[in-house]
């Protein structure tokens, strides 16, 4: 489509606002909310974490309660919340997303570092054990003993501890 291809010129120009309005007015056009997902992503990458959110939120509109782009959506909510410190939103979108998937590691490991950065020890401990026994990090799996977490290779936003992976682990916010 031509108006990604516009989109990916300008944002390899760092023309942020500009591929965000080109994707924005095409995902108006066509419906489409992978678009405005995209669109939400130069927003962020312009530093208008409120656009981001509220072009993300459309794009969960458009998309509906089945569409398959939720998930990345959410996480790019919560990635824009953890890097303005807004823990309690970001708790609240991690939750959407165990809710979403609850099998999913990056997700569990997304809300149990929320709430440890809220200093709810309490709820991150639940949050790691939902059956009793702890979550991987690696699997969504009970870690066998000794086992070690290596971290994703993408780089870890600056609120997070260094060895923290970049959300979302294995995921992509393509739809």
């Amino acid at each position: 489509m031509l108006a990604v291809m516009l989109a990916d010129r300008y944002g390899d120009e760092g023309k942020h606002q500009l591929a965000a309005d080109v994707l924005n007015d095409s995902a108006h056009r066509w419906n489409e909310p992978g678009l405005m997902l995209e669109s939400a992503t130069h927003l962020r990458a312009a530093r208008e974490p409120e656009a981001a959110i509220r072009a993300a939120e459309r794009a969960i509109t458009m998309g509906g309660p089945e569409w398959a782009g939720q998930f990345n959506t959410r996480a790019l909510i919560y990635e824009i919340h953890v890097g303005n410190g807004q823990w309690d939103l970001a708790i609240e979108q991690a939750r959407n997303l165990v809710t979403l998937d609850p099998n999913a590691a990056d997700a569990r490991w997304a809300l149990v570092h929320a709430l440890v950065r809220r200093n709810d020890r309490e709820g991150a401990w639940n949050a790691l054990t939902p059956d009793g026994d702890p979550f991987s990090p690696a699997t969504g799996t009970t870690p066998s003993p000794g086992s070690a977490w290596s971290p994703g290779s993408t780089p870890a936003p600056s609120s997070c501890p260094a060895d923290y992976p970049r959300w979302p682990v294995g995921r992509t916010t393509n739809s």
